[in-house]
């Protein structure tokens, strides 16, 4: 546990140093859990919302990935009803799957930086191949317009 938290602490000292712009981060009262609000980003059906969620870190990390869990309710093909983002990044090397390539999955050296670009690419450009959400990723296939409807409707409940 030592361990992880010299790592989360860190961690966020990097990040402090080379913040991306419109993602704000900040522990909570517990260090295993930071709260962030990210700017929803140009182009995409988010543009000019402010989504808010959490970063969880386990006491085993950097060796294992933390989670990312929007609190703000969000309709996207990678993120599940729950909130929780699911990318490549994100799963550890243990994660059974057929879709990720062991390269692509959680390496201790990642930051948030890196984490966060990951998590604002799949936003603007969603893996359909990998959905954690099926209907989001269908709507998205079979109707875009329809899609970016469901996506502002559940942004406003």
């Amino acid at each position: 546990m030592a361990q992880a938290l010299r790592h989360i602490t860190t961690r966020f000292r990097e990040y402090n140093k080379d913040p991306i712009d419109g993602f704000y981060v900040e522990p909570t009262d517990d260090i295993f859990k930071w709260k962030f609000t990210l700017l929803g980003m140009h182009d995409t059906p988010f543009e000019g919302e402010l989504l808010n969620g959490l970063i969880i870190f386990t006491t085993a990390f950097p060796n294992e990935p933390p989670i990312i869990q929007f609190t703000t309710n969000i309709y996207h093909p990678n993120i599940g009803t729950d909130g929780k983002v699911c990318m490549s990044i994100l799963h550890g090397s243990t994660t059974e799957n057929f879709y990720d390539r062991p390269e692509e999955r959680w390496l201790p050296v990642h930051t948030i930086q890196s984490i966060v670009l990951s998590m604002l690419l799949v936003l603007q450009d969603p893996n359909l191949e990998s959905p954690a959400n099926i209907d989001a990723a269908k709507s998205l296939r079979n109707n875009k317009k329809e899609y970016i409807r469901i996506v502002r409707k559940k942004l406003k409940s």
